[in-house]
């Protein structure tokens, strides 16, 4: 007895219709009535539609990690700008600290 590929493999190697078990959807039904000779086509418009489904999921992928990328960059910019402005404080504290004193600040 020979082996059944799956439905993929079937349409690769230009095989027969596969074996289908359980509940069936409505599109997989109306293939099972497509005339034979259209068998080819529909296996070349499904895989030319797997692929198209892969690339979109692929650009999905892509289009979130760029978002993400941005993000960190936005909040790396945003934490030095920070660090500087503290700095910055520190300073003008240091500065105020030794008018109070009464001593006059240090030129750089």
């Amino acid at each position: 007895m020979a082996r059944r590929l799956p439905h993929s493999e079937e349409c690769e190697k230009g095989r027969g219709r596969p074996r289908v078990s359980g509940s069936i959807p409505p599109f997989s039904k109306a293939l099972m009535v497509v005339p034979r000779h259209w068998h080819g086509l529909v296996c070349r418009l499904s895989g030319r539609l797997n692929k198209t489904h892969r690339a979109d999921d692929a650009e999905a992928r892509i289009m979130d990690v760029l978002r993400q990328f941005r993000t960190a960059c936005e909040t790396a910019r945003t934490t030095e700008e920070v660090r500087l402005y503290k700095l910055c404080l520190d300073a003008a504290q240091r500065e105020i600290s030794r008018a109070g004193r009464g001593q006059p600040a240090r030129g750089r």
